[in-house]
């Protein structure tokens, strides 16, 4: 913990309401605190201002929306977000029967789920902050699904982080940290189990991420996806849950994408990078409200790149040992 007593108070400021929040929400049935989840996303929308320009910004300069259809796809996006947050803060309520009862499973994905039994050799899940990645990994060990292990990644606020890290593997869930996971994944699969790796946040260069386009900007993206599956040879899944409507979900398996080898390791890894971001782009196409637009997904801009970046974007010279720190984040 931080000797500032000032940021140990900030710490403690922070993690209060979530905790607050988590007791309130765990008294309420799961239909009426995912709707207060959702209106507090609405209303989100209004009072965080940055998080409201990143979203219109990235609507309407990778979608090409503007006006009310931009507003409506970036006040959706925080919404499901409000969903999201409100399941993870209910995590002590979840059960087999609410997983049962709130998340259809399609027969599509139910053949995915027997192809990776039937295999044997694990497979590698690609996620995203798309549809209630909560809740997903939340109901994962109710669904049927293989042992999986969940990378996520660390909290700095020592009040909150031991928190979630419990909310998150309430159900039984395998939760690594992100920092030397590639290895542990890699071991896991190998056993014929499974791993989740989320893919759509901002890398720095120096962290195993490469540039990959996504909407047709190229960004730094982690390589952790490929990494895993070039090295196991395991199927890779883009895996979500989809909204329904009210408090029930949809869980999604796409796949299993079959990226090209490449002459090296990390030419594979690229490829099958390549390919679950087209994956999730053309998902993301079908379901724009679900994405959450908020994120600051092209903040990394690799040197030489043209298009029309976000106004938050930075070059990736800044973020070198070398170079300048940017003034913003």
């Amino acid at each position: 913990m931080s000797r500032n007593p000032f940021r140990w108070i900030a710490h403690f400021a922070e993690a209060l309401p979530v905790y607050l929040a988590a007791g309130v929400f765990c008294l309420l049935p799961r239909r009426l605190a995912h709707y207060i989840g959702r209106r507090l996303g609405f209303y989100a929308y209004f009072l965080w201002r940055r998080s409201r320009r990143v979203a219109l910004e990235n609507v309407k300069l990778v979608l090409g929306l503007e006006g009310r259809e931009a507003v409506q796809v970036a006040r959706e996006s925080m919404k499901s977000a409000g969903a999201a947050i409100t399941d993870l803060l209910r995590a002590p309520r979840m059960r087999r029967r609410i997983a049962r009862r709130d998340l259809e499973i399609p027969e599509e994905t139910w053949k995915a789920i027997d192809a990776i039994r039937r295999g044997g050799k694990g497979a590698v899940f690609a996620c995203s902050h798309f549809g209630n990645w909560e809740f997903a990994n939340l109901s994962g060990p109710y669904s049927a699904l293989p042992p999986t292990t969940v990378v996520i990644r660390p909290v700095p606020n020592p009040f909150l982080g031991p928190a979630l890290f419990w909310f998150r593997s309430r159900t039984g869930q395998k939760l690594i940290l992100r920092s030397g996971a590639a290895l542990e994944c890699m071991q896991r699969v190998r056993e014929g189990e499974c791993c989740a790796i989320t893919f759509d946040l901002p890398v720095p260069p120096d962290a195993g991420a490469a540039p990959v386009d996504f909407f047709g900007l190229p960004t730094y993206t982690t390589l952790g996806v490929g990494y895993v599956a070039a090295m196991t040879r395991a199927p890779v899944y883009l895996v979500h849950v989809l909204r329904l409507g009210g408090c029930r979900y949809r869980l999604v398996f796409r796949g299993p994408l079959d990226a090209p080898i490449g002459e090296t390791l990390k030419a594979t890894a690229l490829a099958t990078t390549r390919l679950v971001s087209k994956a999730l782009e053309q998902a993301i196409r079908e379901a724009p409200g679900q994405w959450a637009w908020w994120l600051k997904r092209w903040r990394i801009r690799p040197t030489g790149a043209t298009g029309a970046f976000p106004s938050y974007s930075v070059d990736e010279r800044y973020l070198w040992p070398t170079g300048r720190p940017p003034t913003r984040d």
